[in-house]
């Protein structure tokens, strides 16, 4: 069976251009309901037929990553050019931030300066004093 995207609006099908991924709609229950409720077809529910074209994420690839943007499609004809807009900054943001994470340099430098005084017991005296002048009279 020829893979058609399921999208409303959308012609995309397999046989019509070259370069563009058909994906299933997921079988995660929590992910195939945010991508159906994405989706936004009437009276809809997909079949094991059912496909969603590249063209609805992003990036033109769906991600597991699922803090990341194209995790659930987000571009669909029904959209305003501007809503279209937003969701494309968004993911930017995404990338720049998400890649700011996977630095080495980045990493190295948190672990380096995480101190651990919290951990250790004030000197005793500092204790001390701080007791005497709390509790004890001039």
């Amino acid at each position: 069976m020829p893979s058609v995207c399921c999208a409303v609006g959308c012609k995309n099908n397999k046989s019509q251009k070259k370069g563009i991924i058909f994906y299933n709609i997921p079988k995660d229950p929590e992910r195939r309901l945010r991508w159906i409720a994405a989706i936004a077809r009437e009276n809809w529910s997909p079949n094991n037929n059912s496909r969603l074209c590249s063209q609805h994420f992003v990036s033109g690839k769906k991600s597991e990553n699922q803090f990341d943007p194209d995790y659930v499609p987000s571009l669909f004809p029904y959209q305003s050019l501007e809503q279209q807009q937003k969701i494309v900054n968004s993911f930017e943001r995404f990338r720049r931030q998400w890649a700011k994470r996977k630095r080495p340099e980045y990493t190295e430098n948190m672990s380096n300066n995480i101190e651990h005084n919290y951990c250790k017991p004030p000197p005793k005296t500092v204790c001390k004093g701080a007791i005497t002048k709390i509790f004890m009279p001039k």
